[in-house]
């Protein structure tokens, strides 16, 4: 599948959800992401084309808790049940 993307250049996608791995690719050759899913298909890991990661945890009721970038602060999220309200680094 390609999709436009902001700039009009196009993007192709490639992978399966259900075997958790979907990689972007953008017009350049080494411009490509790769997206890591749990069986939940809640997003784990991004890996971009830099090297660049991003990791994901998750509470067991399924929200999002805590997001970091390789060697960067944690952010974790605060909810007030269902309602998201914020992060704090």
């Amino acid at each position: 599948m390609r999709v436009p993307t902001k700039s009009g250049h196009r993007s192709g996608w490639e992978g399966s959800v259900v075997a958790g791995v979907v990689r972007e690719r953008s017009n350049r050759a080494d411009n490509l992401t790769t997206y890591l899913f749990d069986n939940e298909n809640r997003l784990k890991t991004m890996t971009s084309s830099d090297n660049t990661i991003m990791t994901s945890t998750y509470s067991g009721d399924g929200l999002r808790r805590s997001a970091q970038q390789q060697g960067q602060t944690v952010h974790t999220m605060i909810w007030d049940g269902s309602d998201y309200l914020g992060e704090v680094h």
